[in-house]
């Protein structure tokens, strides 16, 4: 399993997703703040837990978005992070 990124999303391929994890949503893998797009693969589970997010991808699938080219999505398990932008008053989520 390798990393994968589309747009703002980057997907870091994890073994497990951690005990405690709760499903937050399905679907919809990251929503786009400014355009109201939004990273989807179908049947894909998002989990949450202490403020971080997962991603269950129970098989191949595909990952759309309307800004963006397709991106194959092999099963398994991410951890969900948004690339970060840095300004000399601090940091802030890449907006899509």
């Amino acid at each position: 399993m390798k990393n994968l990124q589309q747009g703002d999303v980057l997907l870091i391929a994890i073994r497990d997703i951690p005990v405690g994890a709760k499903v937050v949503r399905k679907d919809k893998i990251a929503f786009g703040e400014i355009t109201g797009h939004s990273h989807t693969a179908r049947g894909v589970i998002v989990m949450e837990r202490e403020g971080r997010e997962y991603l269950d991808v129970p098989k191949d699938n595909k990952i759309t978005h309307e800004d963006h080219p397709t991106v194959k999505l092999p099963a398994g398990r991410y951890e969900i992070r948004i690339q970060q932008e840095y300004f000399p008053t601090g940091e802030r989520n890449v907006r899509d």
